[in-house]
């Protein structure tokens, strides 16, 4: 997006302050239990969340469920679309459930969290509460832009449905690399992302304006 803005105006001055974690809000509570559960949240009102979803659960979560039987895949957030409550009614491994006041219960029972973005812009921060929250995140690489992820580090990143079922089974079986994932996303989210640190760079944007004013 900034890129896009220089090319209307190649002396423009700009910033880029990224979204802002609290961090300390979304830590788990110490032996927290995680369920066999794949988590995806969102707006579904946003037409972006609503295909995504709706490819996970046609293309994706088929495979998943079918290699991992016991494996949940749950839907969270206002908007969910007739198909997709059809979807839960006739498959009991999907649970859609509306807009609730607090996500953290959601990602604190989850296993893994996928970001399955095809459509849309902007930095995914619901990518950013799960790995604050210890969650391992699968994402796209749509899913994953703006955040400097190190694939198979912070997260994995797949853009076709056999990679992105294979490293989701991956991390239902494999409890090592689930913990080892989301020990660096969080270090990264805290380093890069905490409130305090975008605040301070907000911060200085705005001295260094009031300077030139």
């Amino acid at each position: 997006e900034r890129l896009d803005l220089m090319r209307q105006g190649s002396g423009l001055r700009l910033s880029v302050i990224p979204a802002g974690v609290a961090t300390s809000y979304f830590t788990p509570p110490p032996d927290t239990p995680r369920d066999p559960i794949v988590l995806f949240s969102g707006h579904f009102e946003v037409e972006a969340n609503r295909d995504a979803a709706w490819w996970f659960a046609t293309r994706i979560w088929p495979r998943v469920r079918d290699q991992h039987p016991g494996v949940r895949f749950h839907v969270v957030g206002p908007g969910a679309t007739p198909l997709m409550r059809d979807l839960a009614r006739r498959d009991p491994s999907v649970a859609v459930t509306d807009e609730v006041e607090d996500l953290r219960p959601f990602l604190h029972r989850a296993q893994v969290f996928v970001c399955p973005m095809r459509i849309g812009s902007g930095l995914r921060v619901k990518v950013l509460e799960a790995m604050a929250a210890g969650v391992p995140v699968v994402t796209t690489s749509l899913g994953a832009e703006g955040i400097p992820i190190q694939p198979g580090d912070t997260c994995l990143i797949a853009d076709q449905p056999p990679m992105m079922a294979s490293y989701i089974g991956l991390l239902l079986q494999d409890e090592e690399l689930r913990n080892s994932l989301s020990r660096q996303a969080r270090q990264l989210v805290a380093e890069r992302f905490a409130w305090d640190r975008c605040i301070d760079q907000l911060e200085s944007v705005l001295r260094d304006t009031l300077k030139r004013v």
